[in-house]
C-alpha cells in the first residue's frame, strides 16, 4: 500500500533534439523525508481518458526514464508495495 506523504515525485519533461522529435518524461522518486532515492518503485501513467499508456519502474538511485511519450495530459500513479 503507497504511505501517503512518503515520497517526493521529481518529473523532467523534454522533448529530444533527433529529427522525429521523441518525448520523453524522467524523474526520481524520493522518500519525501530523507530525500533518499527509492528503488522499485512502480509508476503508472495515464492519458486524460484514464487509459493506461505507460509504465516505469526506478533504478537503484530512484530514476525512471519513459521514452517515445505523445503530448497529452497524464496523471502519474506511483504504487509501493512495502
Amino acid at each position: 500500500m503507497l504511505k501517503t506523504g512518503l515520497i517526493l515525485l521529481i518529473l523532467s519533461f523534454a522533448l529530444g533534439a533527433n529529427a522525429q522529435n521523441a518525448k520523453f518524461v524522467q524523474g526520481i522518486v524520493k522518500d519525501a523525508k530523507t530525500l533518499s532515492p527509492l528503488d522499485d518503485i512502480d509508476l503508472i501513467i495515464y492519458n486524460s481518458d484514464s487509459s493506461k499508456v505507460y509504465q516505469a519502474t526506478t533504478d537503484e538511485n530512484g530514476k525512471y526514464l519513459v521514452k517515445n511519450v505523445t503530448l497529452d495530459k497524464y496523471t502519474i500513479q506511483v504504487n509501493d508495495e512495502t
